[in-house]
């Protein structure tokens, strides 16, 4: 029993002691021994068993470890999978995008190749109507324009002045005649072949007007051939501001009304024979006249034998030094009004009221006394 206590508490050298035992023990305990043996065999083999199992286990956890590796690298390269899957994704979407935009643009370049051709041909068609349009317009301006005298230059509507402009009534009472509409100075030289004297040159601001006859826009000229009979309203229109309107409606003998209150002549200076020979004239509207800065009045209603009163009374004749004539041949004028009519600096009145056989003084209102002298 001591020698098993012993070898149990023998730590260092478990073998060598049992050994020990062996040769000292009796034959008859070689039963124990033998225990012993397998005992030992046993405790080897669970030592070679524990070995094993802890190689294996170590095996399987290098195994789990290369596992674990793959698995994270498999991990790994679908993380990388699903980030470039996105990418690629989007790629896929941009390519089928700029697919589209591609389809997108041929189609509407066929589209708009369809519609440039479409209106190609409406353009081709229009400018065909306007050639016929002009055309037929021609022929008819022929045939209602004298071929005397034509500008074929129409003005442009846009560079007009609105507010700037003259109402006439026309009596047309013979559709052969070529009838004056409006004139100049060197309309007048031309027809009857006058000497320029003075600076007296209007043509080039009038015929920047623009005449509408009844609302329909007319080529630029100094008459009109009229198709029917009757009464037609003149609009003259103009794009600046007259400097000169002498000799304007000289001649124009079938002009039976004239309405100047849309008229602006704040810048004229020369209105002598404005209204000459208008033997027709029956009524005339000067009643926004500003004739401040005007010098030359001399002639400006010779002729007007149809005017039976005249209202001259916003006149301004502080400049005015020409007056010769001014109502020569006013036949039927029976009332005149010139009240504002200043004389001073007129050094021409002569025959101013000659030929005015209805006129008498005391129809004349005016607080110049120069004035009834002429009468």
């Amino acid at each position: 029993m001591k020698n098993m206590r012993n070898r149990q508490k023998g730590k260092s050298k478990p073998q060598i002691n049992n050994i020990m035992m062996l040769n000292n023990f009796p034959m008859s305990n070689m039963n124990n021994m033998n225990m012993m043996n397998n005992m030992n065999n046993m405790n080897m083999m669970n030592n070679m068993k524990e070995n094993n199992f802890h190689n294996n286990i170590m095996n399987n956890n290098m195994n789990n470890n290369m596992t674990n590796n793959n698995i994270q690298q498999m991990m790994n390269n679908n993380m990388n999978n699903m980030i470039n899957m996105p990418m690629i994704q989007n790629n896929n979407m941009n390519n089928n995008m700029n697919n589209n935009y591609i389809n997108n643009y041929m189609n509407n370049n066929k589209n708009n190749n369809d519609i440039q051709n479409t209106n190609m041909m409406n353009n081709s068609i229009k400018i065909n109507n306007n050639y016929n349009m002009n055309n037929n317009n021609k022929i008819l301006n022929d045939n209602m324009i004298s071929n005397n005298n034509i500008n074929d230059n129409i003005n442009n509507n846009n560079n007009l002045n609105n507010n700037n402009y003259i109402i006439a009534e026309i009596k047309v009472d013979d559709v052969n005649k070529n009838y004056r509409i409006l004139n100049s100075y060197e309309e007048c030289v031309r027809t009857y072949k006058w000497n320029i004297t003075e600076n007296v040159k209007n043509e080039k601001e009038i015929k920047q007007c623009e005449i509408r006859i009844n609302n329909e826009l007319i080529p630029f000229n100094y008459y009109y051939k009229f198709k029917n009979k009757g009464k037609y309203q003149i609009k003259y229109s103009f794009n600046n501001y007259l400097t000169k309107t002498n000799y304007i409606f000289y001649g124009c003998s079938s002009l039976t009304n004239i309405d100047l209150s849309n008229f602006n002549t704040k810048n004229i200076t020369n209105m002598a024979c404005m209204f000459l020979g208008c033997s027709s004239l029956t009524k005339i509207d000067l009643s926004n006249f500003n004739t401040k800065i005007v010098t030359n009045m001399c002639w400006m209603f010779d002729g007007c034998s149809s005017l039976t009163k005249i209202d001259l009374s916003n006149f301004n004749t502080l400049n005015v030094t020409n007056m010769n004539g001014m109502f020569w041949g006013c036949s039927s004028l029976k009332n005149i009004n010139l009240s504002n009519f200043n004389t001073l600096n007129v050094t021409n009145m002569n025959g101013m009221f000659s030929g005015c056989s209805s006129l008498r003084k005391e129809n004349i209102i005016t607080k110049d006394e120069r004035i009834k002298d002429q009468l």
